[in-house]
């Protein structure tokens, strides 16, 4: 996973298996920080249901799909300010 919003969702998929095609819908299963006080480390697994808006080549093994939920994630501002946090300190960013 490289982003996700309360609209949609971005990764990363091999082209070895076949990236999805734009307009080709998905589910896809992801977890999240559940942000509970006493269990830092809790996740809550979402699933959604959505359609590939964008497929971007980012090199000849590598191609990130953008996906567009049909029904958005009920997160909360602060939620979503804690989730951008921790991806801009994330090594890979």
């Amino acid at each position: 996973m490289t982003d996700v919003s309360s609209g949609g969702i971005a990764f990363t998929c091999s082209t070895k298996i076949g990236c999805p095609q734009p307009g080709q819908e998905l589910k896809v299963q992801f977890s999240l920080p559940r942000f509970d006080k006493l269990d830092p480390s809790a996740l809550v697994s979402i699933t959604r249901t959505g359609r590939v808006c964008r497929v971007d080549k980012v090199n000849d093994s590598v191609c990130r799909i953008a996906i567009q939920f049909n029904k958005p994630l009920t997160l909360k501002p602060y939620e979503l300010a804690d989730i951008k946090l921790m991806h801009s300190q994330s090594p890979d960013s």
